[in-house]
């Protein structure tokens, strides 16, 4: 979620993003977000507490570039990604483990259909809010997927291997990116 954010951030190049140290004390955060989420924007006396929101309102104070994108069609492309990611790669279950590869190929092929026509970004030529939302997502898949499962994302989907080839060495990307250790420790929760 602060991902997005700070992708937002990174592209209006308007706004400063300030990390508020976990360590501070909570009492102090929770006066500028009562309910204690992250992230938070603050401009002036507007608080605004999650991402979606945050986006809205980047988008609305500063419409250029344009970010926010309503396409249904790329919405419905990447929305089964992130579920059937997650089902396979929390699977521990060996007689399930290729019907849920299979889901999250199934999801793969969409999305890669998708960008074959509509490409090279989810809403088209430009990056918007929905490859924010994305693309983080296929880090994860792409790093908790290899450490967990010894899984490669399959050539055949040619189009969202360039997609995230093209995503990932962009400099917002580069500028809000986990390092794949980092993602891979976040999945280990499920592996102990």
């Amino acid at each position: 979620a602060c991902g997005r954010s700070k992708w937002t951030n990174e592209l209006s190049g308007r706004l400063t993003f300030l990390l508020f140290p976990i360590l501070s004390p909570v009492i102090r955060y929770l006066e500028l977000n009562k309910n204690g989420t992250v992230p938070t924007l603050v401009d002036g006396d507007e608080v605004v507490d999650d991402s979606d929101g945050i986006l809205k309102y980047v988008e609305e104070k500063f419409p250029e570039p344009p970010l926010l994108v309503d396409d249904p069609t790329a919405s419905e492309a990447t929305a089964p990604v992130f579920g059937a990611f997650a089902g396979f790669v929390k699977n521990k279950d060996p007689e399930k483990e290729e019907e849920l590869k299979a889901t999250f190929e199934t999801a793969l092929d969409g999305l890669d259909a998708h960008l074959k026509k509509n490409g090279p970004y989810v809403a088209g030529e430009a990056m918007s809010t929905l490859d924010f939302n994305l693309a983080p997502k296929l880090w994860h898949a792409k790093h908790a997927l290899a450490h967990y499962k010894e899984y490669e994302f399959p050539e055949k989907f040619d189009s969202v291997n360039n997609y995230m080839d093209t995503i990932f060495s962009s400099d917002v990307f580069k500028k809000t990116l986990y390092p794949p250790e980092t993602v891979v420790w976040g999945w280990s929760k499920f592996f102990k």
